[in-house]
């Protein structure tokens, strides 16, 4: 399996547990035998693939729900409790999505909400919070709070400083 271009690409041997289609693409996650632990590999990265003959063990206490659990969309990480306010105008939409478990929504005063959840990484929730603009604020972790600011501020490098004119 490789990475991609302009990264070092890596053979390994992977034992697949599970396929997952998420947002558009495949996920395979399974064993790898050189990290030797259960990883995610986005299967559109894969560039070769070679079938191998050999059995493997299907491990009877592996649980693809549990493996999975506080993931956002598909990549894993540390967990946090993150917290998201979203204004009266997108408060709307965020109370039409399906809660999941271990999330829940706190309904302010001026019609707005607070999303909260227990997730596994933050790259995706960054993700899914900026894709609401102005009408989301991440009050927590501090972590997500400054990678959020960082991201616009890459963004002022890009559209230009002076944006509040």
């Amino acid at each position: 399996m490789g990475d991609n271009k302009g990264e070092k690409q890596l053979e390994r041997v992977v034992h697949p547990y599970h396929l997952r289609f998420r947002e558009g693409a495949w996920y395979l996650i399974g064993f790898c035998s050189l990290r030797n632990d259960v990883l995610i590999f986005a299967v559109d990265r894969i560039r070769n693939l070679e079938v191998l003959y050999k059995k493997f063990e299907y491990p009877a206490d592996f649980n693809i729900e549990k493996y999975l659990e506080g993931v956002w969309g598909i990549m894993r990480g540390e967990p946090y409790q993150v917290a998201i306010r979203f204004d009266p105008f997108q408060a709307r939409w965020i109370r039409e999505r399906p809660l999941r478990d271990g999330e829940s929504l706190e309904e302010l005063p001026d019609g707005g909400v607070v999303f909260k959840a227990e997730v596994s990484g933050l790259t995706e929730i960054k993700q899914w919070a900026l894709s609401f603009g102005s009408h989301s604020e991440v009050l927590e972790p501090e972590e997500l709070r400054e990678e959020i600011r960082r991201e616009i501020e890459g963004m002022r490098e890009i559209y230009g400083q002076d944006l509040t004119t």
